[in-house]
């Protein structure tokens, strides 16, 4: 079973199927919301890999907890931020809590902020990571890119035109290619695990 809202898991599992890609058994959301709904991250956590869950609203967190019971998970109820910043982060929640946003002015709830370096100091490698932070993706993608650990795969989403041309130059410098753009979400792979065979398939098209 798959959970991605625009079947980013579906297409990372039959992709590395096709091309007999071996994905790092670890994957990391940042954002994870309750770790079920539109998880990107979750059919791999329940197929065996190691979960990293990134969920800064507390009732979100607790939904995550009991989501994401018996499966091999580290869980931060913190609000991933870019490195050196303050580590005071205020929200803005809405009466529905279908939503929410940083706001340094008209905020109902403060949570502690944790750095990429933090998340990952204790893992080795990444097979998939989402980011979908509400509007922060691009700062903290940077310091992605910038770290010991490169993702096989990325999800992030982009919610403006500028946004999403910021994240494509980085990336594309960083050696990822494209794979795959729906709606707000692209899916970005690390060219190093780029096959032959890949690129024969793909030549064929042209």
């Amino acid at each position: 079973m798959y959970y991605s809202q625009f079947q980013e898991d579906e297409f990372i599992v039959e992709y590395c199927q096709r091309y007999n890609i071996n994905l790092i058994p670890v994957c990391v959301e940042i954002g994870a919301s309750d770790g079920k709904d539109i998880s990107n991250i979750r059919h791999f956590c329940l197929n065996g890999f190691k979960g990293i869950y990134v969920e800064p609203i507390p009732m979100r967190f607790e939904q995550l907890k009991k989501n994401t019971a018996g499966q091999d998970v580290i869980l931060y109820n913190s609000a991933c931020i870019p490195e050196g910043t303050n580590k005071e982060v205020k929200f803005k929640i809405e009466p529905s809590f279908d939503f929410s946003h940083i706001s340094e002015d008209n905020y109902n709830l403060i949570v502690q902020g944790i750095y990429w370096s933090e998340i990952i100091k204790d893992i080795t490698g990444v097979g998939v990571l989402s980011i979908d932070i509400e509007g922060y993706e691009t700062p903290i993608l940077k310091d992605v890119l910038k770290s010991h650990i490169r993702p096989q795969f990325i999800i992030i989403e982009s919610n403006l035109t500028t946004e999403r041309h910021a994240q494509m130059k980085m990336l594309l410098r960083s050696n990822y290619y494209l794979m795959k753009m729906k709606s707000k979400n692209n899916v970005w792979m690390d060219s190093r695990i780029f096959t032959q065979e890949q690129d024969n398939a793909i030549y064929k098209t042209i």
